[in-house]
């Protein structure tokens, strides 16, 4: 009698730096749902995000999600609600993305996954610790209002 294979995790949970380093050593492309203790993970998508992996992605992707309130890299995220999508590759943060949005992020997964699998750069790769390019604007937008109200 053959034995079936025990599921494998669709996820991981990250809540100490020395789990967020494993994340960053993950081969592939790894998406990872920051969040917020007191907030929680964005649970809405989870179902997007296991369909996309089991059809295109595979061993390519992985799936994690990680508590900002530990994790020193991901301190400029704490004591917001909103959805944020890590995209990592080779420890570098490589797209990022802000809110539930599903078509916006499926569409961006399933390009990430393109990508990797044909071996192409990403358009930007930055250390996890910076900002990417769509955050610097909202950042510069949100410094600016801050500026007017003083």
């Amino acid at each position: 009698m053959e034995r079936k294979k025990a599921p494998l995790a669709l996820r991981s949970q990250v809540d100490t730096i020395e789990e967020w380093n494993a994340i960053l050593g993950r081969p592939g492309l790894v998406i990872v749902d920051v969040y917020s203790n007191w907030c929680g993970p964005c649970i809405a998508m989870v179902s997007t995000l296991s369909k996309v992996k089991m059809e295109i992605g595979g061993d390519t992707l992985s799936y994690a999600v990680a508590k900002n309130d530990e994790i020193d890299a991901l301190e400029r995220f704490r004591g917001k609600s909103e959805p944020v999508w890590m995209f990592i590759q080779n420890g570098q943060m490589v797209n990022l993305i802000f809110g539930a949005n599903c078509p916006k992020l499926k569409k961006a997964l399933i390009e990430e996954i393109r990508r990797v699998k044909q071996d192409e750069p990403p358009e930007w790769s930055l250390p996890v610790t910076q900002r990417g390019p769509k955050e610097e604007e909202r950042w510069k937008k949100k410094e600016a209002i801050r500026n007017l109200q003083i």
